[in-house]
């Protein structure tokens, strides 16, 4: 099982129904790149909303691309997490 912990909540966005990431870096312009993994968006910041832990946890679950590319980006940090039962086997193998 994998353990998902989010390092920059605000490189996410939501837009509508849809959650993605954006380009904090560049905070000038009206406009804000939005990427959802399969698609990009050019967006007015005002369309934008930050997402919830949670939803931005159910959405990187469900959405390889984007936990791909916010990994790639650090935005977030993949960890194995044993089941209690996995870890019982290998203890077991040991004794």
């Amino acid at each position: 099982m994998k353990h998902i912990v989010i390092l920059s909540q605000k490189s996410f966005a939501q837009y509508k129904s849809e959650i993605g990431l954006i380009n904090l870096y560049i905070s000038d312009k009206p406009t804000v790149d939005f990427y959802t993994g399969n698609k990009h968006l050019v967006l007015q910041r005002d369309e934008l909303s930050i997402p919830s832990f949670e939803t931005i946890e159910k959405e990187l679950n469900r959405n390889d691309e984007l936990k791909h590319m916010a990994h790639e980006h650090n935005l977030i940090e993949i960890h194995n997490q044993d089941t209690i039962g996995s870890y019982m086997s290998y203890v077991s193998n040991y004794n």
